[in-house]
């Protein structure tokens, strides 16, 4: 969903089309909605974006909702059930990815990556951010993975990544314990990149979202300690 405040006659006129027993849905905070209950679909969207340059991308990302409902209803005979976090995780994948296509006709493929990473780290913050980033992967390779380029980090030299990690604590983080020094910190999770020379270094989540096998990053690159 994308995400931005409703004027209030919206809400009033959204509130009084919902079918009854949605009403207990807050629409405040969205700007469009696709409900689903008892096997009838709608989709209700605010109509001050409309017209706008957004318009396009979110009648796409909502008629994929549509379509999925519809599934749900033909084949199981009912309407999705997102009382699992993951299931409707895999659908907003879906329907950002198809609102992609046309994103990226205005947007650079990285700026399409991070904004969708952060309206899903919005929506769903009660799933750790690997979660997000593995189906957000998954789901739609075309965006998550933007073509190949320099991505500047730390000061230092520059290397080809070759793989990256995520560890929930950094404390037995086998990615980066060959890499720790005297004097380190605990940093709680951490995001660790891998270059083809066998160097690592510490990056962003968001930059751990983008980067993939070749791209070129310059940060504090790591030779391993014989210590370790």
């Amino acid at each position: 969903m994308f995400s931005l405040r409703l004027t209030t006659p919206f809400v009033v006129l959204l509130l009084s089309l919902l079918p009854h027993g949605l009403e207990a849905q807050d629409p405040t905070n969205t700007i469009a909605l696709t409900p689903c209950y008892q096997n009838k679909v709608a989709t209700y969207v605010n109509v001050a974006m409309l017209g706008t340059d957004s318009t396009k991308e979110i009648l796409a990302h909502e008629a994929v909702h549509v379509a999925q409902a519809k599934w749900s209803i033909e084949h199981l005979g009912h309407c999705p059930d997102y009382s699992d976090h993951l299931l409707l995780l895999g659908d907003e994948v879906a329907a950002y990815c198809v609102s992609s296509e046309l994103r990226i006709q205005r947007k650079d493929a990285e700026e399409v990556n991070y904004s969708t990473m952060m309206r899903l780290r919005n929506q769903f913050q009660e799933l750790p951010a690997d979660t997000l980033i593995a189906y957000w992967r998954r789901g739609c390779p075309k965006f998550a993975f933007p073509k190949r380029r320099e991505v500047h980090g730390q000061d230092g030299n520059s290397r080809l990544v070759s793989e990256v990690f995520f560890c929930a604590s950094d404390i037995g983080c086998l990615a980066w314990r060959p890499y720790v020094r005297l004097g380190d910190t605990p940093s709680g999770s951490l995001y660790v990149a891998l270059s083809g020379s066998g160097e690592a270094c510490l990056v962003t989540g968001m930059q751990a979202a983008s980067l993939r096998v070749g791209d070129r990053l310059s940060c504090d690159w790591r030779v391993a300690s014989n210590r370790n």
